[in-house]
């Protein structure tokens, strides 16, 4: 049994008990590191549905890095 917490789930934005993700659920849902707490359902579903390329999250990609890293 997984342990839960109030949260919101990082795939489908469900706000519930989640779940963390870890180094053995990601390589078994052949996931990568996107989602970091997952509500039971979309466990469910990633570990049922495994594909060989990564899941990504739904939405559109970012095209530009979030932080700029200019040095000083």
């Amino acid at each position: 049994m997984r342990k839960q917490r109030p949260g919101v789930c990082h795939r489908c934005g469900w706000a519930g008990p989640v779940s963390r993700v870890a180094r053995a659920d990601r390589r078994q849902m052949k996931t990568g590191k996107e989602f970091g707490r997952l509500c039971p359902d979309c466990v469910e579903y990633l570990v049922e549905h495994s594909v060989g390329s990564h899941v990504h999250a739904q939405g559109p990609r970012r095209t530009r890095p979030l932080h700029r890293r200019d040095v000083a």
